[in-house]
């Protein structure tokens, strides 16, 4: 996208969330997955390792009521390296936004699963 659609899905985005008056709601979550055991390699010492059985991951979901039915969804979800801390790649799992009402879903962005109601 260009400079200029940036500006105006934000002026956009600034308006709506300016205007609505209704609940909104943002939850944190995530899996932390890390486990000692012991490493193969020259020393083979016990080590700290992280994604021992699942992907240590951080996220963000939320959604906004427009009112007359209309919802602003979106959710973040990245990787993170639970032995280091460090953030792997940004939110590469999921990142998209969208909206829901009485027509369905329709969402813009990356997920890892389709999505059924």
């Amino acid at each position: 996208m260009n400079k200029q659609m940036h500006v105006a899905l934000a002026m956009v985005l600034a308006a709506a969330a300016g205007s609505a008056a209704a609940q909104s709601n943002v939850t944190v979550y995530g899996v932390i997955d890390t486990s000692v055991g012991r490493g193969y390699k020259s020393d083979a010492s016990a080590e700290m390792m992280s994604g021992y059985t699942d992907t240590s991951k951080l996220g963000f979901r939320g959604s906004e009521d427009l009112g007359n039915g209309l919802k602003a969804n979106f959710q973040l979800e990245g990787e993170i390296g639970s032995d280091t801390g460090a953030w792997t790649e940004g939110f590469k799992r999921q990142s998209w936004v969208g909206l829901s009402g009485g027509f369905g879903e329709v969402m813009l962005g990356r997920t890892t699963t389709p999505r059924t109601a």
